[in-house]
């Protein structure tokens, strides 16, 4: 699933065989273990996706969850509810 949200930042977006989710940026920079973090969960739950990496450094920003596509969205509820478990 390739996801463009504007002209300045382009990445794919795929789950690894681990179900990790996986990032290569414009520059073919390779980010695994990419967590998706809710700004605002409670008061704008669809609004501010950061997927940031391992170690906390934000990868890409998300103004609206729509700018993900449906197969985006899917792989972020994915990741989500496993983090929710293993909570």
């Amino acid at each position: 699933m390739s996801t463009t949200i504007n002209s300045a930042q382009s990445f794919t977006l795929e789950r690894n065989a681990f179900g990790r989710l996986v990032l290569t940026d414009a520059q073919g920079g390779l980010h695994e273990h990419v967590i998706p973090v809710r700004a605002f969960p409670v008061t704008s739950p669809d609004r501010g996706l950061s997927l940031v990496s391992s170690d906390g450094h934000e990868l890409a920003w998300i103004l609206s969850g729509t700018g993900l596509g449906l197969a985006g969205l899917a792989l972020v509820a994915v990741r989500r509810r496993r983090q929710a478990a293993e909570a």
